[in-house]
């Protein structure tokens, strides 16, 4: 859930990368600016997935505590891999060899076998009814994250690091809020759940696609020569 100083550090290596900023004295502001908003916005979202799980702790159980903590085990490990890199790959991607809705299609693509092998693992595993809910409701949350961070790597991109930290934050206030309201009505850890990823494709379809709407085409891609060259070139990061 968390990103951490290695992540934010990273987006500000793979930001000068994708602007060509090497006069420190040129640009300096604006990549200190852009790096400060990507530090807020990665220490304000961490600060609210704790308050997440303060809010299940308060309103709930320490068993659910411990289912939720179950789902986001089972679930992060296998959306990150399916996100194979492709924000850093789109941020990078100076001389634009892929499209924005190539990099789309590719990540709606995975992120999609992503939620089928999450099923089939929580299956395998021996998870029913309670715990399963809580499984797929975590990882239909993690899924939209995904989709977020991909509209997050061309908003980087275009040296807009404001949108993203905007973006983030609204998504993290919004979630604590969401899950401590349902929980305190309701007490149930899967509508609780449930709400935050409703939360976040509400962010997602409401702030982020609009936003990549408005720099370029969001219209997913069927042109199969484009995205297996893409996912090949993002397996190879993974080598």
């Amino acid at each position: 859930m968390t990103k951490g100083r290695a992540a934010v550090e990273a987006e500000g290596r793979s930001y000068a990368v994708s602007t060509g900023v090497s006069n420190p004295d040129g640009q300096g502001k604006s990549l200190v600016m852009n790096l400060g908003w990507a530090l807020a916005g990665n220490v304000g979202y961490t600060a609210c997935q704790w308050g997440v799980l303060a809010s299940i702790a308060k309103f709930g159980t320490a068993s659910d505590v411990g289912r939720f903590a179950l789902g986001l085990a089972l679930t992060a490990p296998v959306i990150t891999l399916a996100n194979l890199h492709l924000r850093v790959i789109e941020a990078t991607d100076a001389r634009n060899d892929y499209p924005f809705r190539v990099y789309f299609s590719v990540r709606l693509l995975t992120t999609t076998l992503a939620l089928a092998a999450i099923t089939i693992i929580a299956l395998a595993s021996g998870y029913r009814r309670s715990a399963l809910a809580l499984i797929l409701a975590v990882a239909l949350a993690k899924a939209f994250e995904a989709v977020s961070d991909l509209v997050f790597g061309l908003l980087q991109k275009e040296e807009n690091l404001l949108r993203v930290a905007t973006s983030m934050l609204a998504k993290g206030v919004l979630s604590v809020a969401a899950v401590a309201l349902v929980l305190a009505l309701t007490g149930d850890t899967v509508a609780a759940t449930l709400a935050m990823a409703l939360v976040w494709a509400t962010v997602l379809v409401g702030y982020d696609l609009p936003a990549a709407y408005r720099l370029t085409t969001i219209r997913p891609t069927l042109e199969l020569a484009s995205l297996g060259a893409l996912a090949r070139l993002a397996a190879r990061w993974d080598v």
